[in-house]
This record gives C-alpha cells, structure tokens and sequence, in this order.
C-alpha cells in the first residue's frame, strides 16, 4: 500500500501530483489553503513528498536549511512549505503532519547530479472486519 492509498484507506481527500517543479507545489499548496471552508471542516491537514533533497549551510554557518529538489532540479525549502501550512487560518489549533521523504545531502545540487529512482516499498495494511 502506497502513501496514496494509505491515507485514502484513512478516508482523507487525496490530492496526488508527480513530478512537480516548485513553483507548481507552492501554487498547489496555494489553492488547497484558501478553501476555507472546506479546511474549517477538516480535522488536519497532511502533506507527503517523496524527492531529492539537500541541505545548505546558513549564514550563521553552524546550522544547514533543508531543500527538496524537484523535475527540473528546482529547489523549494521545507520551511517554506511548513511556512505557507502554518499561516493558514482555517488550519489555525489543528495538527498539520508533513512526511518528507528525502536525502539531507549537504551541499548543493546542480544540474549534472545524477540522481536514481527509488520504487518505494509496499507495505501491507490487513483491513479491519465490518
């Protein structure tokens, strides 16, 4: 059982996208967090991404920033995407869950990197008896 299927096993509305650049996940994350509505009626909100990733040292240079790379090597931080979540007002009390699944590679990325696929593992549910 994958992500997908996990959390609509869960009886979550999922929204599944592939091989995004990053401004297509800001935009996303956009018009998910202004239905208001919709998320005043929800319990919580969960985001999961499965991708490359690296670390980048901060100014201060004794602490790194996480960033995911997305199809076309575009980076976007985590604390961007948990920025956005956490200011969403009809979210305000509720918990927000983030599975991130990604390297901490410290360095930089660029466009000559080759990087693999990684198929996921299945994981099996047993579905409870009604």
């Amino acid at each position: 059982m994958n992500m997908k299927e996990l959390f609509s096993h869960l009886k979550f509305d999922v929204m599944h996208r592939s091989d995004v650049l990053a401004e297509e996940i800001v935009q996303l994350l956009e018009e998910v967090l202004a239905k208001e509505e919709y998320l005043n009626d929800s319990d919580c909100f969960v985001f999961v991404i499965s991708t490359h990733g690296s670390e980048i040292p901060l100014p201060d240079g004794n602490s790194y920033q996480h960033q995911l790379s997305c199809t076309d090597k575009t980076l976007i931080t985590t604390q961007e995407i948990v920025n956005m979540v956490s200011k969403c007002k009809a979210l305000e009390g509720k918990p927000k869950l983030f599975f991130i699944q990604a390297c901490r590679i410290r360095g930089k990325i660029d466009k000559n990197t080759q990087v693999g696929r990684d198929p996921g593992l299945t994981v099996l549910v047993k579905k409870e008896d009604s």
